[in-house]
């Protein structure tokens, strides 16, 4: 998120009279925040509906909308506007480009934000630290007004973000026997799920993820002079014998072959 006060684009209010002087829809590719506090004003040139009674309500509209403004046709409305170049993630999954998010704002919320309308009013073109939070915050106040009225919502997530997630929950719980539905869980997604991640994110199954990771730990401990039967505990394998065959059938030799030629190897760089 960029700083508050380069974060606002536009910033007005006041009455209008959309039903007489209406705003034409175009793209704005900014996020637009209009507050409707007394009137009917409501977007144009979108699937969008208000109740029929005079209501302090929050249109809260995607950069990709091609919308404008309009009113009952001798209806004057009193509107509180602000663009923003940013929003927060939690917001963004809740706006589409085809449909504005609309809010009830009831009275409690109303207290809350009418001071800080009075205070971006009055910062309205300047650049200081205070001005910036006061942005920050009142975005914050939105989005959290906005999840209040749709905590069903589910936030999509990158596939490639939740894949990392898990796999470093792999690599902190290898000497606890680390399962895959462990894993979903720790991720709170089902295991069909977090297969479904995996193959989106362009990996291997997350089964096959954690017996990689088993292996290159058990690289690292060979390595650090470790028995083969210390790892093979460690890592939650039954007896060596079955170690040796996961690590075989990935490395493509048993461990000990692997450790003395690697050790070769070592021994090689270190000398030139």
């Amino acid at each position: 998120m960029i700083s508050g006060y380069k974060n606002l684009s536009y910033l007005a209010y006041g009455e209008r009279r959309y039903g007489t002087q209406p705003i034409f829809g175009k793209k704005r590719k900014l996020w637009e925040f209009e507050f409707i506090l007394k009137g009917l004003a409501r977007p144009s040139g979108v699937n969008t509906c208000i109740a029929k009674e005079e209501m302090p309500c929050l249109y809260v509209s995607h950069p990709e909308s091609k919308h404008g403004w309009t009113d009952e046709i001798n209806g004057i409305s009193e509107i509180f506007v602000v663009h923003f170049r940013e929003v927060p993630e939690e917001l963004k999954e809740r706006v589409g480009p085809t449909k504005p998010l609309l809010l009830d704002i009831d009275e409690n919320s109303l207290n809350l934000l009418t001071p800080k309308f009075a205070r971006i009013r009055e910062s309205a073109g300047k650049s200081d630290a205070l001005t910036s939070l006061t942005l920050l915050s009142f975005l914050i106040d939105l989005t959290t007004l906005a999840i209040s009225q749709s905590p069903g919502i589910a936030l999509r997530t990158d596939p490639v973000d939740k894949v990392s997630r898990v796999l470093h929950w792999f690599e902190e719980n290898l000497g606890r026997s680390p399962c895959v539905e462990d894993a979903a869980e720790s991720a709170c997604v089902s295991t069909a799920h977090l297969r479904r991640l995996f193959a989106e994110a362009g990996h291997p199954s997350p089964k096959s993820e954690l017996a990689r990771l088993q292996i290159q730990a058990a690289q690292h401990a060979l390595l650090k002079g470790w028995s083969q039967k210390e790892i093979a505990e460690f890592l939650g394998f039954s007896e060596p014998s079955t170690f040796a065959r996961a690590f075989k059938e990935i490395c493509g030799q048993p461990p000990g072959a692997w450790l003395k030629q690697n050790r070769q190897a070592i021994s090689r760089s270190k000398t030139r």
